[in-house]
């Protein structure tokens, strides 16, 4: 997407409660803002509505999500927009600590991305590059780079994992990714300018909104 209708922040909310020796956080539920000009992640205490943390990453923060065990916070690290230098990461937040404790190889211009159940993989969009790149975590490196449409962004795993669908801003369409075998197996059109998908709990519907469509699939 362009800088003028970028979206300056992503967010998610994360339930925690951790002892004071193991982190900062008492009990609670706590909303992770990744902020892309700032370059920080902020932590919002949503029983207060006050900001308890601000985590610097770098880079250009931007997609957001935790792992399965609710351990790590993962954030798209890519290009910043007022510099050349950049790291198209994915970063891991320690949820106790709150440092970065690694980094993973993410593709070209990383944006949004969803973590596997098993917290084994994760699909990434490339932005700049029209593609959706595979991350194996155990092995450090992406395993595949898979053509989508143009300009990715929303990437969103069905409720059993076997699918991944991936939205194209610019080409108005949706790849759908079998996680079995990280290959597109169907492309289909949406309204103009897809952004995010969300699926039905029992997986037998997909809902895809489309900005300048102005519509729902």
């Amino acid at each position: 997407m362009n800088t003028r209708t970028r979206s300056l922040f992503f967010a998610l909310a994360l339930p925690l409660a951790l002892s004071p020796a193991c982190g900062k956080r008492r009990a609670g539920v706590f909303a992770y803002v990744s902020n892309e000009r700032a370059g920080t992640v902020t932590v919002i205490d949503t029983q207060t509505d006050t900001v308890v943390s601000t985590i610097p990453v770098g880079a250009r923060p931007r997609g957001i999500r935790v792992s399965p065990d609710a351990k790590l916070i993962y954030v798209a690290l890519s290009y910043p927009s007022n510099r050349r230098e950049g790291e198209d990461k994915i970063a891991a937040i320690d949820v106790g600590s709150e440092k970065i404790v690694e980094k993973y190889d993410a593709g070209s211009d990383p944006e949004r991305f969803a973590v596997t159940r098993d917290g084994k993989k994760i699909y990434v969009s490339n932005e700049d590059a029209g593609t959706a790149s595979v991350i194996d975590l155990a092995a450090h490196k992406v395993v595949a780079a898979l053509q989508v449409g143009i300009e990715p962004e929303g990437v969103t795993l069905s409720p059993d994992g076997r699918w991944c669908y991936v939205t194209a801003e610019s080409s108005s369409n949706v790849s759908v990714i079998d996680t079995r075998a990280d290959q597109v197996v169907a492309t289909f059109s949406v309204g103009a300018r897809p952004r995010e998908t969300a699926f039905a709990p029992d997986g037998s519907r997909a809902y895809v909104t489309a900005e300048n469509g102005r519509s729902v699939t």
